[in-house]
Order: C-alpha cells, then sequence, then structure tokens
C-alpha cells in the first residue's frame, strides 16, 4: 500500500493542494510533518513559556502531607506499605527513567495517581490533594505556537515533565505523539497521527478519534479508521519498519502490525490490530472485565497477538507489602506477594494500562486464552511464573511461554520434550520432570495461587487436565477420600500413566498409609523411563520408607541413586548438581555420612567449587554492579545454585561435628562457607531489613565452632546493633571468632534467629541424629521458659528493628510464629487469640497456610482439653474452611491422632452441608481405627 493512499484513507479531509507545508514547518519535528499541516504562509506567535516547576513542587508537598497522615490514619496500611506509598509518591516528581527493568516508571506513577492509586487508604482527602496535583501538572501548555493559513494553528503542547506533542487546529483538529513503545521487546520510536472532529480538543477528545496514522522515518506503516474499527496495514511494509524480534527461544511474529491509539498524555485508548480493536477497561465492573476479556480473545487469536497487551497495556510492578491493601504499589525495597486474578487485574486499569508483577499478567494471559478455547496452565520457573500452552504445528508440539518479557516458544516432537526445552531456557542446572511439573492454581478465592505437581499430559488433554485439577482441589481442602478415589478408579480403568501413580502414592504418604505408599512408588517407578523422575521418586520413596521406621532399606535406596547418578552426568548437564546436593542431603538425613559426601563429591562438588571462585571473583572486581546480583535475571540459576551448595556444605560440616576439623575435603568445604558468607552472602538482601535474615544463617556458621547453648548466651549478652542503615557488606573475611563478636549485635536482632530458638527449645536437652521432623515431639522434653524467652526475644527484635526503620514480611512473620508456639505452649488462650486474629486480618494465603500448619504439628503437645481449646480460639478467630483438614492431617502424621480425629469431628460438624467433610471424617475414622 502507497503512502498517499494511506494518508488519504487518514486524512480524507486534505485536498491534494494542502499535502505539504513549508520545508521549515515540517522540519521543526517528524510529529509535525506527521500532521500534513496545510500549504501557506506560516508565522511563530509571540509566547510566553510557562515555568512548570511550581506543579512538581505542589506535587511534592501534597505527596509529604499525604505520607504523614497515613501515619495515623486508623487501620491504615502497614508501616512496610507506607514505605511502598512514599516511594511511589517520591516517583511522581521525577523526570528520571527507570535503570532497571523493574524499577517504577515515574510516568506510569503519575498514570496510576490520576487513576486513583492511593484511594481508599484511609487517606482519602490528603490523596485527593495529590492526584490534583499530579492532574494539575498533566495540563498541555504551548511552549511553542504557529499560526498559517486560514486560521490553522499549530502548536506545540507539553505538560510539567515534557510530555505531549504537536497538535493543528483550525478547520482540522489533529495531534501526533510518538507512540507507545513496547515495554519487554525492542521497538522502534514511531509517530501516531490522530485526526479529531474538527474544533476538537486533543488534549479532551482523543476518545472521539476518526482516524489514526502510524509513521516510521516518514512512511506510513499502518492507518486505522473509527469506522472500520480495525487496523489496515501492509505486513512487509511494517516489517521493514519493526523488526521481528529475534532471538533463541523467542516466539515467532513477534510485534505483529498494531497500532496503540492514546492521547497526548500517552494512556492508551485502544489496541488496534488486523483482527479488530481491543479497548482497555473503563471502570473495575464486572461487565468491563468480560467485555475486554472477549475482545482480546477475538482481535488478538495467537500468542504472538496476546503478547501484546503485557507489551503495551500492563505495567510491571511489584506487589503491595500489605495483604490487606492489594492495589498498594511495591517497590523494590519493600514487596509482597499477592496474585491477583484477571479480573482483579483488570479492575486496577488506570489510564488505560492494568498493572501487577509475573503471576498477575500469566493469569491474565491464561483467562483470555480460555475465552479462545485454548488449554494452558501456570507454570513454575526459577524466581518466577509465566503462562504456558502446548499446541500442535506440523509433526512438531510447540509450548508457548507468555511472562513478563518476551514471549518465547519451544519446539519439539513431544509435549514433555518442548516442556523440557522450556525450562531449560530459564535454569538450564535446574533438573526437570515431565511428570512432576510446577503449576500454580487458585481455589478459594485466596490472595495467591498455591504450588502443585503435575504430569505433561495436562498441556494436551483437556479431559485428562479437568479430573488432575479436580483432585488438586481436593488436596486444596485435604479431602483426601475423594482425591484417593478418584486417582483409584482412574488407574483402576487403565490410566496407568506414572503421574497417576505418583499422585496416589503421595496421597498414601500425606495420609499416612506408608506401606500403600511403598507399594505406589514401586509400582510407580516400573512405569517411568524418564531417567530425573526415576530418582526423584526414589528418594520420595525412601524418605517413606524412613517415616515408617524402615532405615536401612532407606539406605538402601538412596545408596541405589548414588551409584545411578553420576552415568546419567552427560545427560543431566548441570542439573546432575542440583540432583546430587538433594541426594546428598537425603543420605545425612538417613544417618549415612559417609554416603552422602561420596554422592556430593561425585557429583556436585567439583563444578559447583568452581562456580563458586567464580562468583567470589567476580564480585571482588572493583567495577562489579552489585545490584545486577538480584536485578539481572540472568544471575537467578546461579544464585540458586549457590544458595543449595552452601547450604548443603553447611549440613556435612554440622553432621560431621570434630572431624570437619581435620578431614581435608571439610576442611575446604568450611572456607568456601567462610568466603560466602562474607563476600557473596548479603549480596541476597537488596534493603538493610532483608540482610537480617541472613544473619539466621551465620548463626548456624557459628554453631560449628560453638555449642548452640553457648552461642545463644552470647546472644543475649550482646548490645542490640544501632545503625539501621548499616552496609553489611562492608564485613571482612575474619577468623571465626572474630567474625562471631562482630555478628552478635545483628543476631540478636534477627526474629529469624529467634524463632529458630523457639523450635530448639521443642526438643531440649540431646539431640538424636535422626530427628529432623520424623519424631513426634515429646512434651516431657519441651523447655517451656526457653520457649517463652524466646518468644519474647523474637518480639523486642521486632521492636528494635523497627526502631530502625527496619520493617517487612520477612522480620514479622518469625515472630508471629515464634509467638504463635508460645502460646500453645504455655496454654494461653489470650495470646493464642490475638495471633489469629492477626492471621484473620492480614488475609493472607501463606501466613494463614503455614499457621494452620503450626497448629497441627504442635498437637502432640496437647492433651485432649488443651486441643479443644485451640480448635474453638481457631473456629472463633480464623475458621478458613480449607485449613480445618489441614490441622487435622498434620496432627496425624505429628504423631497426635486422637487430637487429629477431634478436629475432624469439629470440621464436619461446622460444615454440616459439605458432603466431602463428612466422608474425609468418616475416612480418618476408618483408618486411625485400623491403626489401634
Amino acid at each position: 500500500m502507497t503512502r498517499p493512499l494511506l494518508l488519504a484513507v487518514c486524512f480524507a479531509s486534505l485536498t491534494a493542494a494542502e499535502a505539504a507545508a513549508p520545508a521549515e514547518v515540517t522540519a521543526r519535528s517528524p510529529l509535525v510533518a506527521a500532521l500534513a499541516p496545510p500549504a501557506g504562509a506560516w508565522s511563530e506567535q509571540p509566547g510566553k513559556s510557562a515555568d512548570r516547576a511550581a506543579d512538581r513542587t505542589r506535587i511534592t508537598a501534597a505527596g509529604a502531607k499525604l505520607i504523614g497522615t497515613l501515619k495515623t490514619a486508623k487501620d491504615g496500611p502497614s508501616e512496610p506499605a507506607q514505605r511502598a506509598i512514599a516511594a511511589l509518591v517520591e516517583a511522581l516528581a521525577s523526570k528520571a527513567k527507570p535503570t532497571r527493568p523493574d524499577a517504577l516508571d515515574p510516568v506510569f506513577a503519575r498514570r496510576a495517581v490520576r487513576g486513583g492509586a492511593l484511594r481508599g487508604l484511609g487517606a482519602d482527602a490528603a490523596a485527593g490533594e495529590v492526584e490534583k496535583a499530579v492532574a494539575d501538572s498533566a495540563r498541555f501548555l504551548p511552549i511553542v505556537a504557529l499560526a498559517g493559513p486560514d486560521g490553522a494553528l499549530l502548536e506545540e503542547r507539553r505538560d510539567a515533565f515534557g510530555a505531549g506533542g504537536w497538535v493543528l487546529g483550525g478547520s482540522r483538529s489533529a495531534y501526533a505523539i510518538e507512540h507507545s513503545v513496547a515495554q519487554f521487546n525492542d521497538m522502534p520510536q514511531l509517530i501516531l497521527a490522530v485526526e479529531l472532529p474538527p474544533k476538537s480538543d486533543p488534549a479532551k477528545d482523543a476518545g472521539k478519534a476518526l482516524s489514526a496514522a502510524l509513521s516510521a522515518d516518514g512512511t506510513v506503516i499502518a492507518t486505522w479508521t473509527a469506522k472500520d474499527g480495525k487496523l489496515t496495514a501492509d505486513l512487509a511494509g511494517w516489517r521493514g519498519a519493526v523488526r521481528e524480534p529475534r532471538g533463541r527461544g523467542l516466539a515467532r511474529d513477534l510485534l505483529p502490525p498494531h497500532l496503540i491509539l492514546a492521547g497526548l498524555d500517552g494512556d492508551p485508548l485502544r489496541l488496534s490490530t488486523l483482527n479488530g480493536d481491543v479497548i482497555p477497561p473503563r471502570s473495575a465492573k464486572p461487565a468491563e472485565t468480560d467485555r475486554f476479556v472477549a475482545e482480546a480473545a477475538k482481535a488478538l487469536p495467537d500468542a504472538a497477538h496476546l503478547d501484546l497487551i503485557g507489551q503495551h497495556l500492563f505495567r510491571y510492578v511489584y506487589d503491595s507489602p500489605d495483604p490487606r491493601f492489594p492495589t498498594v504499589i511495591g517497590s523494590i525495597e519493600v514487596k509482597g506477594e499477592v496474585h491477583q486474578t484477571a479480573a482483579q487485574t483488570l479492575a486496577a486499569t488506570t489510564g488505560g494500562q492494568c498493572r501487577g508483577d509475573c503471576d498477575d499478567l500469566a493469569e491474565l494471559y491464561q483467562t483470555v486464552a480460555e475465552k479462545q478455547g485454548r488449554l494452558g496452565h501456570l507454570l513454575i520457573l526459577p524466581s518466577h511464573t509465566a503462562f504456558a500452552a502446548a499446541r500442535k504445528d506440523g509433526q512438531e508440539w510447540v509450548v508457548e511461554v507468555m511472562q513478563t518479557g518476551p514471549t518465547m516458544a519451544f519446539r519439539a516432537a513431544t509435549v514433555p520434550e518442548a516442556l523440557r526445552a522450556a525450562h531449560a531456557n530459564f535454569d538450564a542446572a535446574a533438573p526437570f520432570s515431565p511428570d512432576h511439573l510446577g503449576l500454580l492454581l487458585r481455589f478459594s478465592g485466596e490472595n495467591t495461587r498455591g504450588p502443585f505437581g503435575l504430569g505433561w499430559r495436562i498441556f494436551a488433554e483437556p479431559e485428562y487436565a479437568r479430573i488432575m485439577i479436580d483432585v488438586q482441589r481436593d488436596w486444596q481442602y485435604q479431602t483426601y477420600a475423594r482425591a484417593i478415589a478418584k486417582m483409584e478408579k482412574l488407574i483402576a480403568g487403565g490410566d496407568r500413566d506414572p503421574a497417576n501413580l505418583h499422585e496416589l502414592a503421595a496421597l498414601y504418604q500425606t495420609t499416612g498409609q506408608w506401606a500403600l505408599a511403598v507399594k505406589e512408588f514401586r509400582g510407580n517407578l516400573a512405569a517411568l523411563e524418564d531417567p530425573v523422575s526415576k530418582i526423584e521418586v526414589q528418594m520420595e520413596l525412601a524418605a517413606v520408607l524412613r517415616r515408617d521406621g524402615k532405615s536401612d532399606e532407606a539406605r538402601k535406596e538412596l545408596a541405589e541413586v548414588a551409584a545411578s547418578l553420576p552415568p546419567l552426568a552427560p545427560k543431566l548437564g548441570q542439573g546432575t548438581a542440583r540432583l546430587g546436593m538433594r541426594l546428598s542431603l537425603a543420605q545425612l538425613a538417613a544417618d549415612d555420612a559417609e554416603g552422602a559426601r561420596k554422592t556430593l563429591m561425585a557429583t556436585a562438588f567439583g563444578p559447583l567449587a568452581q562456580m563458586t571462585a567464580q562468583v567470589l571473583n567476580m564480585v571482588s572486581q572493583k567495577n562489579f554492579d552489585r545490584a545486577s546480583w538480584t536485578g539481572d535475571g540472568r544471575f537467578a540459576a546461579v544464585r540458586g545454585l549457590l544458595q543449595g551448595y552452601i547450604g548443603c556444605l553447611i549440613a556435612h560440616l554440622d553432621k560431621a561435628g570434630p572431624l570437619a576439623a581435620t578431614d581435608p575435603t571439610l576442611m575446604n568445604a568450611r572456607k568456601v562457607v567462610d568466603a560466602w558468607l562474607a563476600r557473596i552472602a548479603f549480596l541476597e538482601a537488596e534493603t538493610p531489613a532483608e540482610a537480617l535474615p541472613i544473619y539466621a544463617i551465620a548463626a548456624r556458621i557459628h554453631t560449628l565452632d560453638i555449642p548452640t547453648d553457648e552461642l545463644a548466651k552470647a546472644v543475649e549478652a550482646a548490645k542490640p546493633a544501632t545503625d539501621g542503615k548499616h552496609d553489611h557488606m562492608t564485613r571482612k573475611l575474619a577468623p571465626a571468632a572474630e567474625s562471631r563478636e562482630s555478628d552478635l549485635s545483628w543476631i540478636r536482632l534477627s526474629p529469624a534467629w529467634w524463632h529458630g530458638e523457639v523450635n530448639r527449645a521443642l526438643r531440649a536437652g540431646k539431640v538424636e541424629e535422626e530427628e529432623d521432623g520424623i519424631r513426634p515431639l515429646d512434651p516431657a522434653r519441651i523447655d517451656k521458659a526457653r520457649v517463652a524467652a524466646a518468644a519474647k526475644g523474637a518480639a523486642d527484635a521486632l521492636a528494635a528493628c523497627k526502631a530502625l526503620g527496619l520493617t517487612g514480611q520477612m522480620l514479622e512473620q518469625p515472630v508471629h510464629f515464634a509467638q504463635l508456639t508460645a502460646a500453645i505452649i504455655a496454654g494461653d488462650d489470650k495470646a493464642l487469640r490475638e495471633r489469629l486474629r492477626h492471621v484473620k486480618k492480614q488475609n493472607d494465603k501463606r501466613l494463614r497456610d503455614f499457621t494452620a500448619i503450626t497448629l497441627g504439628s504442635l498437637a502432640a503437645t496437647c492433651d485432649a482439653k488443651a486441643w479443644q481449646g485451640v480448635l474453638k480460639a481457631w473456629a472463633d478467630e480464623v475458621d478458613y474452611k480449607p485449613k480445618w483438614f489441614s490441622i487435622a492431617w498434620t496432627a496425624v502424621i505429628a504423631g497426635a491422632p486422637a487430637n487429629g480425629l477431634a478436629t475432624a469431628r469439629m470440621a464436619a460438624t461446622r460444615f454440616k452441608d459439605d458432603a466431602s467433610f463428612a466422608e474425609e471424617a468418616a475416612f480418618m475414622e476408618q483408618l486411625l481405627g485400623k491403626k489401634k
């Protein structure tokens, strides 16, 4: 299609004589040229450029007032959330551009605030002042004005931050701006020219656009008209200007012909493709969500088109650090974990863009894909979540991975191999099993999705996927009787897929049916072909054998795995190191220290020792960018491997005891651990607050030199640190005693360390070799005074942290669990209820899940009367239905079957209308009756 024809379509009111203005006019800006102002005499009009600094100062002042108001707001955002809000407010007056992909863009920050992002926080009046200040700064004032023929007026209009474009007034109304650029792919800067009805105001009437043209280097490459409601473009011409992104693993045909119709402010008004238009949600009403999803399903028919939502209509931001206020925008320093539904993500649309992080965009993609009739799931990847779907393309299968990043596509002859390639792209060192894929599923309307493991067939067979996800729903509610019945029926019907056998074995294991679990795991092993799946299942089998008291058989299984792993190294690549570490730790837990060390040396020690040396060298360079360690996704796999390696070495040193000081291999391991603590460990802390949990790890390293009780006394005697802004990377590699002395004041401030003290006090006295959670708690061995003192120490540490300006969930949650445990051990109903009210108020899935597990795990410390008190407190303060049987089954496995059964009976009574609860209680009665 030729340029004159496109221009004729876009600007039908122009005559041939009006096609070109004088060169001195169009040369002022490509935006002016794109407007094609009429030919004739033009003259610059005298004007006074407005000083917009006052607008920015006003925003800063209003923002400071808001932050002050929030500090006194009743039931307002938590202190961490207030810090996140302060970071957002600080960005509002900034002209800076983000320096890293996950940094908050000031342009989007202003867009979000104009759309109401600061409302509903308990300070709406102050928020309104900020909102108005931002809105006023967005007024477009002329900085250049040209008068032309027949009353034509050409103006360059900008807001207080330089955003805007050129506007043509007179007999025609039109404007030109820079087109939206892709968020996750490189895209050239294009120019958008928009034609409006005569006498329209471009600052207000962009939604009335009649037509639009998109140009590159003076050539129109796409047009849109309101009448047709879709784009017109020549693919060859488009690709001449917008090159298809190419790279390893990238999907094909990305950045297809499209146009973002936006106003002078850059706010997207519609996304137009060759297949139709998509208008961003205009309100939070469900009908708007449904409309958007339906339009997207039609206009964005494949992954390359659907990718345009993430590129233009979505902005990456961190989650709120306060689950009570999920729409708060987090920051690099202060963030939480909230998985929005697609409806919630779209409801947060402001200025034409919704917002969220990787899991939020993935769920939005999934929702649109399901509307299109496609099957896909949220796949767990290293430090990441993405939407993945499989489709047949000729003789190949293609797995498309859509994420907060470029859309990827991986081809192979089979679905498992395509999924393997997808996983390897994100972390080549992560062992991959097509029979145990990590997925995120949501049930019960919780604020985060839960992790589940399923086989590859869920990507290829819709009915099979439906059955298996239904079984996962039973896992969510812990109604295992129904899940077991479904799996037994599926297998009895002839579907002996390895993933099915594994699912049933895991259900038997979770309900304490050890003999049946062993039988199914052995059947699972016989059906497997994938080597990683076999290794993982054999390690699971060993764990069940240990739990059933058959430690010799467990060690035999682990020895077989150890012998089979090294020969597989050429095929498994870097995955061998991770599997080797896991196997080595399993052997340590099975009291086979010698075998564990041999496994580590044969599989992981060599490559990981080399990797550690390389990392130590890298971080020691003067030009090393510390922020890149956590900010650059390319380091994610290395960080994960290194953390696992150090944890494995610490476990070996701990198990070795005095031998660690004389064995050359262990002595070398200790040097590596000390070097890691001095030079690498605190790179994981993006803020001073995030350094404190690392000191709990430092304490564990120090107990390799002195007894735990001696370290505890030294910590209690130490004065808490007083420098909240201390740079923890300034520590030096020093002798053990010197390093320990410098760490004591920080360990005392670490709530995670105090929580560990609470747990250690639950097994006071001599610690047996195999006490790693297999043996039930013995009430006679609990040091109640030490539990109480450690819980108080955790609370005091948190108060001291807050006084230093150190806050965050990583500090608050250890204190919660320390105090929860202490309340149950002491039989303190008031303190227990206070903790449970906190859980109810936070309404956070992870906090609630782990609270339920903690209650169940402590059931063995309570007699029948005390346990009834715990259950009544849970019923009165939380009463969250999906977690009742979590408490019950955890209690059974923790060695308190009577209390577990009492929990099941109460759950069935409270939820009489749910037949699955009655069935589960009856199942437990029958199962536990057999064991008596």
